[in-house]
């Protein structure tokens, strides 16, 4: 007979407790029980441990999942792309704790009439969990302030898989304090505090090597293709942002590469930073300031250090630091 109970009070349960519940819960047709237990049996062949030994933790969970990258999970990107979903969807249907569901609420009329004329997909975009939240709440816009999203965050902390969850209050409150700009006019709406932003502490750039500062404007020129008929041109050129977000993730790397313990004199050259143990000591280094999570502007600065020994270093083929992905590089972090 197929177990049907809830775990004893005060235990926590596991995830072997979601797959014993989804295989009698109510209201999923066969294929959608299919699915949800695929999931939750992936994310224990991914972490390596069996789901009876997995505790029903939604913060480790999900910290976990923003950890990883597809490669280290070793799964398609479709299939990468749903696992989150599913996961929060077979903890929402097996009914052993509460989980924040909004996907399909739909705003109320207030919350509509105020987003009806926005058509900045950043605001749309960074309110649309946040909106949907507030009308299952029976929250007003005029009844928005800080407190209100700080709630809706500790609501997704404590019952959502949702990504990024530190990041949230942030984007919402930019999103909103753009909508009350927008809005002016409209009677009780009020903007919030962002919250401060610690101002990152790099060594001077006067102070690095001469000849490794003119190797890195040397690059970033050439990343603007000042001459394309030049045999040595790059194929394309970077954008200006792009070449500027470059530069300020080689000034991290080089920054994570002090604080690993590497003197200020190892770097001459691109190529002393693109080296496969310092590769590996700069990520680290930035996944541990992280809160040993794999952040997404890490992940970028492993993207630029791989471009730059692929297309200016010209790392032959095979070596770590030319041959790997980014995500693989990322990956590999703390191996």
């Amino acid at each position: 007979m197929k177990p049907d109970h809830l775990p004893v009070a005060g235990t926590l349960a596991t995830l072997q407790a979601v797959l014993d519940r989804l295989a009698v819960v109510d209201g999923l047709t066969d294929a959608r029980r299919r699915d949800l237990a695929s999931a939750v049996r992936c994310y224990a062949k991914i972490i390596g441990v069996p789901p009876a030994a997995i505790p029903l933790d939604l913060a480790a969970i999900r910290e976990r999942l923003d950890a990883m990258v597809p490669a280290e999970a070793k799964v398609s990107a479709k299939r990468w792309a749903n696992l989150r979903s599913d996961l929060a969807a077979a903890f929402a249907a097996c009914g052993l704790m509460p989980i924040v569901k909004t996907a399909k609420v739909k705003p109320d009329a207030a919350w509509a009439v105020l987003l009806a004329p926005v058509a900045d997909p950043a605001i749309r975009n960074g309110l649309s969990r946040f909106v949907r939240w507030a009308t299952l709440r029976g929250i007003a816009p005029t009844a928005v302030d800080a407190a209100v999203i700080e709630r809706f965050v500790a609501e997704l902390t404590a019952a959502s898989l949702v990504r990024r969850i530190p990041e949230k209050y942030g984007t919402v409150a930019k999103s909103w304090n753009g909508l009350v700009a927008l809005r002016g006019g409209e009677e009780g709406l009020q903007p919030v505090a962002m919250p401060e932003r610690p101002t990152p502490v790099r060594v001077p750039w006067e102070q690095l090597p001469a000849a490794f500062r003119e190797d890195v404007e040397r690059h970033l020129a050439w990343c603007a293709v000042p001459d394309p008929l030049d045999p040595q041109a790059r194929a394309a050129a970077l954008a200006p942002a792009t070449i500027g977000l470059r530069r300020n993730h080689v000034r991290s790397a080089i920054q994570a590469a002090l604080e690993a313990g590497m003197p200020l004199e190892r770097f001459s050259s691109l190529a002393d930073l693109v080296d496969p143990e310092v590769v590996r000591a700069i990520l680290r280094q930035c996944w541990i300031a992280d809160g040993r999570k794999l952040s997404a502007y890490t992940h970028g600065v492993a993207g630029t250090l791989v471009a730059l020994a692929k297309e200016w270093v010209r790392v032959p083929v095979g070596t770590p630091a030319a041959g790997d992905t980014a995500d693989t590089v990322a990956v590999n972090v703390t191996a």
